[in-house]
């Protein structure tokens, strides 16, 4: 499939449509594939930062854990900074999530704090609290991992 899509940019603009909606058994699938085929901030995807920023929240994990992604590959806009922040850290305190959506939001907080470093003794704070409920040890393994910058992901930069 992803052979495919790279090899016909024509239906770019579908894949992009697809990830965007509410099909609760495509759409995370669609943003899966989507963050496979794109580029490191895709300026066919940028249009749509405000859009996803949006509808993050109303989405279920899945499709957000891979929404999360994109976002992670792209240079994000001001006006969305804090309010991704904001959302990623309801999701990080929050232990009913899964871990996988959880670590990915710790990693798009890290990505907006190194735009804001005034963010960066609240994202520490978040990520060694051994008073916080449902954090388990292997999850602040991988949020220290990303402070000090050891993880794979776009800006490898410790923070």
């Amino acid at each position: 499939m992803i052979s495919y899509i790279n090899s016909t940019p024509a239906v770019y603009p579908d894949l992009i449509k697809l990830a965007l909606t509410d099909e609760p058994r495509y759409s995370w699938r669609a943003a899966w594939l989507l963050w496979s085929v794109m580029e490191t901030d895709d300026k066919r995807l940028r249009k749509h930062l405000q859009k996803i920023a949006a509808i993050l929240p109303e989405r279920n994990e899945s499709h957000q854990r891979e929404l999360i992604i994109i976002l992670q590959k792209m240079n994000l806009p001001d006006d969305i900074t804090s309010q991704l922040f904001d959302y990623c850290t309801t999701l990080w305190n929050d232990p009913s999530r899964t871990l996988s959506l959880r670590y990915n939001a710790f990693k798009l907080m890290a990505k907006i704090a190194q735009e804001y470093p005034e963010l960066i003794p609240e994202l520490k704070m978040l990520a060694v609290n051994d008073n916080q409920a449902g954090l388990p040890r292997s999850l602040r393994r991988c949020a220290d991992k990303i402070l000090r910058g050891s993880y794979n992901a776009g800006d490898k930069q410790s923070l």
